[in-house]
């Protein structure tokens, strides 16, 4: 009775009336109240609340007075004379139903989580990808708007050139101011009102 088995499987000796717990080192002699209070208190520092309510429903409660337990217990067999053999049998394999569904709905809702993380995180993968490439459409649209600028300069510069070089040259002086002022006195006008 000390064999490793998943820790909700109880297996009664229906001779012996004992009954092992899981990977538990003692067997439990279950035909006595406080036997059946032990393997509660099992179920219950092991958080199998349901477990050890089904067990005892089942069985005849922690008050017996020693007689044995009346009907099967829900994790394992039924080991007092109310209850026949076949009942017996039946619970441990509901209960295994049970628990293996229990399990399976577990697993399930947990790999329901594992995908909407995988979701959650494909999402997340995307955005950061639009984010890039809106990063990157915008810096096109500035190189290109620079090369704007450049370009439009050059053609300032380019129109500022032509007309720089089309106009006059400057007036050279080819008459001394000597002659310039005697011309001004013959024509009665003085040089400093100018």
């Amino acid at each position: 009775h000390q064999k490793q088995r998943p820790w909700y499987k109880l297996e009664a000796d229906m001779h012996k009336k004992w009954v092992c717990i899981a990977s538990c080192p003692c067997t439990i002699q279950v035909d006595t109240a406080q036997g059946l209070d032990e393997i509660l208190a099992v179920l219950r520092s092991r958080n199998q609340d349901q477990l050890a309510k089904n067990l005892q429903e089942g069985g005849s409660g922690p008050s017996a007075a020693g007689s044995g337990v009346s009907a099967g217990f829900a994790a394992g067999a039924a080991v007092g004379a109310a209850a026949p053999e076949e009942e017996a049998m039946e619970q441990p394999l509901n209960l295994q139903k049970d628990a293996r569904e229990a399990q399976k709905q577990k697993e399930r809702e947990l790999e329901e989580a594992k995908h909407r993380e995988r979701e959650a995180e494909k999402e997340r993968e995307r955005e950061r990808e639009r984010e890039r490439e809106k990063e990157k459409a915008m810096e096109k649209q500035r190189e290109q708007e620079e090369r704007e600028k450049e370009k439009e300069k050059e053609r300032q510069k380019e129109k500022v050139a032509p007309t720089q070089s089309k106009a006059a040259p400057p007036v050279k002086d080819t008459k001394s101011m000597s002659k310039i002022r005697r011309s001004l006195e013959k024509e009665n006008i003085d040089f400093e009102d100018l």
